[in-house]
């Protein structure tokens, strides 16, 4: 059977007859065949076979094993465990020999185990939702070009796409941790962002097609690509429970996106609906005047340059990026405004 764990074989040298008699003195004695460990030279009851190979060790060499590669697998990009033979090269089915290991004696071997488990599902995901492939696991993983460490893969943004030569360019690879950082830090500039759509990819050609673009998802970011991201990072997982939220309050037949006014508060993504004196936001239950909304019109509205959500300076037509704090707004030239309504702030 190629699941087989735990075997003994007839061609290993025996050691003798090991008798343990039982306290009951009426009970038979019971015989144990004691074989010699091929790495270690050592006499075992047990020995464990890798599945792949059918090369076998007793479990103190394959604990020793996974204490000599644990650190290649935590840091390096190792997604699987070398055989114990050192001639061999073969990757080990960790799966089957946990079963016949315990966490207390072997905990270096169950944690390469669950590291390689996880891998596994990860690598056959990523090659499923074409972001990323690998061949040799055993072998150190690629080096991020954003933070210079050791990764699984890296992951890429999109499959390849089209220059204005008529060439076709690969859209920039990264770790996932760099993704998740990358995304985050665009969090903390924008927290108000309202959709996915304006979240800029690092590729390189972004900042020119954001530029020559009016749609904000021209440099975004992949589906699959967010969807690894969310489950990576809270915070990415948070805005897409709310920008979902949003959607539903938006596709109210009640209210049209005319009646629709989105919370004036700097950190919020939701929206409230128009028609009576007061105007609540149904994420954050933040209330506000009515008649503070009724100036708005499309001049009112962000604009999209390089990327980035501007309005201009109702005094002087200066671009002006608002990236926190509250809805004053304070121009160089020294007009105070209302972001939200442009109007001159009191």
């Amino acid at each position: 059977s190629q699941r087989l764990v735990y075997e003994v074989l007839p061609s290993v040298k025996d050691f003798g007859n090991h008798v343990m008699k039982q306290n009951d003195p009426n009970k038979p004695y019971e015989f144990f065949f004691l074989h010699s460990c091929p790495s270690c030279d050592s006499p075992s009851q047990q020995l464990l076979a890798n599945c792949v190979c059918h090369h076998y060790a007793c479990a103190n060499c394959w604990e020793k094993q996974a204490h000599r590669k644990l650190k290649d697998m935590e840091t390096k990009g190792v997604a699987c465990l070398a055989c114990v033979d050192p001639g061999c090269g073969v990757r080990v089915d960790t799966e089957p020999l946990v079963d016949k290991m315990s966490e207390a004696k072997h905990p270096n071997f169950i944690r390469c185990a669950a590291l390689a488990a996880e891998a596994k599902k990860a690598l056959e995901r990523w090659e499923e939702e074409d972001l990323a492939s690998r061949s040799n696991l055993m072998d150190y993983g690629p080096v991020c070009g954003i933070c210079n460490d050791y990764s699984l893969v890296l992951l890429k943004n999109g499959s390849s796409s089209t220059n204005s030569n008529g060439l076709a360019e690969e859209q920039r690879s990264a770790c996932q941790k760099c993704w998740v950082k990358w995304v985050e830090a665009q969090f903390e500039r924008r927290p108000d962002v309202k959709s996915k759509s304006f979240l800029r990819s690092f590729a390189a050609d972004a900042d020119a097609a954001a530029a020559t673009s009016t749609s904000p998802s021209a440099s975004g970011i992949s589906e699959v690509l967010w969807y690894e991201i969310c489950l990576a990072s809270e915070k990415a997982a948070r805005y897409e429970r709310l920008w979902k939220w949003r959607e539903r309050l938006q596709s109210n037949q009640l209210f049209p996106p005319t009646m629709q006014v989105d919370c004036p508060k700097p950190d919020c993504v939701g929206l409230g609906y128009l028609g009576f004196d007061t105007v609540m936001c149904f994420v954050c239950e933040h209330r506000w005047n009515a008649e503070d909304c009724k100036a708005l019109s499309a001049d009112t509205k962000e604009e999209q340059i390089m990327g980035l959500g501007v309005k201009r300076c109702p005094r002087c037509q200066e671009y002006i990026e608002k990236n926190g704090g509250c809805d004053h707004m304070t121009c160089r030239c020294g007009h105070h405004f209302s972001w939200t309504t442009l109007k001159n702030y009191h």
